[in-house]
């Protein structure tokens, strides 16, 4: 990096640090580096109740290559206390039933 870069690199990382959000660094020629955009895991559409958790449902269901229902039940239990309580316990144990139904119907 050149002179005076380097210091607003790091007034940068500092300003996004307070923030909690997360971006991609992206090299842009030699030496260079230049924040593009914020990562799509420190982000949410309405309300906060996966970014305020250590790691979204979402990333974690890939990261751990779950199938819908576990996902929907991982999705559900992770929010519950932060958006729609006893309904989102309902629809976690909803998705534990079909996954009995589907994976486990033909077991005696």
């Amino acid at each position: 990096m050149k002179d005076g870069q380097w210091e607003e690199f790091w007034n940068a990382m500092e300003v996004m640090n307070k923030h909690k959000k997360q971006y991609a660094p992206i090299a842009v020629g030699e030496g260079d580096i230049e924040l593009e955009r914020e990562l799509a895991t420190s982000q949410q559409v309405g309300g906060d109740h996966y970014t305020r958790l250590a790691i979204q449902p979402a990333e974690y269901n890939q990261r751990n290559g779950l199938g819908f229902c576990e996902a929907c039940v991982v999705k559900y239990v992770s929010r519950h206390k932060h958006k729609n309580g006893r309904q989102d316990i309902e629809k976690a144990i909803h998705f534990l039933n079909l996954l009995l139904e589907i994976e486990y119907s033909t077991e005696s």
